[in-house]
């Protein structure tokens, strides 16, 4: 019992504990660190780091209380802020708060940082991964002295272009740091500045070509305008198949369109009077029908001879002001029977935007002149309804150039052109919903982004099933 007791004293006046913030470690009283790095010699052996070398050491064995004042004055990672200031920020002889890395030249705290004393090595180092190294971030007129007119080297959106002098980091490419929607690795490859968000690839103000894009950035249809803006000339497939084609006379009216599609062709062509559409020659697959087209007053009324008998084949009237169409009617047959269609449009107060479109489609008697229900539930009434935003229509010109065109043969912008219904309107399609009383779907419309001209020219649009972007390119 005597000679434990004669143990436990030696051993207590032998080794010391030692508390350096939450960190407790044994040392040995006789404490030898010719380095002064806080790691005693045998500690630094059992690291397999080197006792003589300030700036090598396991940190998990250094005791900070330990440290000399050389030691603290040094700066092992070069970056202009000593070991001791990035341990103990605030002087107290303890650890932290907010320490920082002494051995991390990328970890460190600016406002402790003096430029004048930091490495060439460190300066040659790109620590945010922008391509421009840290020397020339904080220095670049190379005059030693940090002035305040370099850039963050913490920050991989803030360089100047020219000084990239090496390899960005890869993600800095899939980085948009202007915010406009394009990557800087697709502004690096366009010749755009990734910097500016007003500079990008098809910025400008009057609309050259839409394009509709499907999951692997492959554009499925693009269409194609010029005139600033305001003339619809061709829609193309992935492939570069010309789809549909635009002509129009020197006083800018369309006088033809070819569809070529793999299940329907058409040609239709228009005769003007006095600038206004007379007849519209419509040739299907060989199949030609001609409409007669009649001006009166606000209305437009077309009949082609398959009418019934003293009705026409379409009327539309306009808005006497605003010459915006309120209302279209037509007739048409399915078999034996005789249906007329009517649409009622909906503007706000300043008919800049379309808000609806009711549709009602009943039967009609040619022979005792009177229309009724389909049957009781009325199943074939429509409802299209819309939500507009600021953002606006950069196909309002061009599709105001050829609306009548379009009401006069719906078939000349077909299914690919996907926001035929809101051409007239000011702002852009944000939204439609089409309803009837058997069946409804929704496809809604989101502008990802738009210029400082509230032109959009990246959005997309997507229904329950299939969400595809639009690109939309100006000059």
């Amino acid at each position: 019992m005597k000679k434990n007791l004669f143990f436990l004293v030696i051993i207590s006046v032998l080794v010391g504990c030692s508390k350096d913030g939450d960190q407790i470690i044994i040392t040995n009283e006789n404490f030898v660190d010719p380095d002064g790095d806080g790691v005693e010699t045998v500690q630094e052996e059992r690291d397999g780091t080197n006792p003589n070398a300030p700036c090598q050491y396991n940190s998990d064995s250094q005791i900070f209380s330990r440290t000399s004042e050389a030691w603290r004055n040094l700066d092992c990672d070069g970056d202009g802020v000593s070991n001791g200031k990035e341990l103990d920020p605030n002087g107290d002889g303890t650890l932290g708060p907010n320490q920082t890395n002494p051995r991390s030249a990328c970890d460190y705290n600016p406002l402790h940082q003096d430029f004048s004393i930091t490495t060439v090595e460190w300066r040659l180092i790109d620590c945010d991964g922008d391509g421009v190294v840290n020397g020339d971030e904080l220095d670049p007129d190379g005059n030693n002295s940090n002035d305040s007119n370099g850039t963050d080297p913490f920050d991989w959106c803030d360089l100047m272009i020219s000084m990239q002098t090496v390899d960005p980091n890869p993600n800095w490419f899939e980085e948009d740091c202007d915010g406009d929607c394009k990557t800087n690795g697709e502004e690096i490859d366009q010749e755009t500045d990734p910097l500016d968000g007003s500079d990008f690839y098809g910025s400008g103000d009057h609309l050259n070509q839409i394009w509709f894009i499907v999951s692997d950035q492959t554009p499925f249809r693009k269409h194609f305008f010029d005139h600033q803006g305001s003339r619809y000339i061709k829609t193309v497939d992935q492939s570069g198949q010309t789809l549909s084609n635009f002509e129009y006379d020197t006083s800018n009216n369309l006088i033809m369109v070819e569809i070529n599609d793999s299940a329907f062709n058409s040609i239709t062509t228009y005769e003007y009077m006095g600038g206004v559409i007379t007849e519209v020659t419509i040739n299907e697959n060989g199949n030609v029908t001609v409409i007669d087209v009649d001006f009166i007053d606000n209305t437009i009324i077309t009949h082609d001879g398959s009418e019934p008998a003293g009705q026409f084949k379409s009327k539309i009237t306009l808005d006497p002001v605003y010459q915006k169409v309120t209302l279209l009617e037509s007739f048409y047959q399915i078999g034996s029977d005789w249906l007329y269609d009517s649409n009622v449009y909906t503007y706000d107060i300043n008919f800049e935007n379309l808000q609806s479109i009711n549709t009602t489609i009943l039967g009609y008697d040619p022979d005792t002149e009177e229309f009724y229900d389909l049957n009781e539930n009325n199943w074939l009434n429509q409802t299209f309804s819309y939500s507009n935003t600021t953002t606006l229509n950069p196909s309002l010109a061009s599709m105001n150039n050829i609306y009548i065109n379009y009401l006069l043969n719906d078939d000349i912008l077909n299914w690919y052109w996907q926001i035929e219904k809101a051409s007239t309107s000011k702002s852009f399609l944000t939204s439609y919903s089409y309803a009837s009383d058997y069946i409804g779907f929704d496809i809604s419309y989101g502008v990802n982004c738009e210029q400082n001209n509230h032109l959009p020219y990246e959005a997309y649009y997507s229904t329950l099933d299939y969400q595809h972007e639009i690109d939309i390119i100006y000059e």
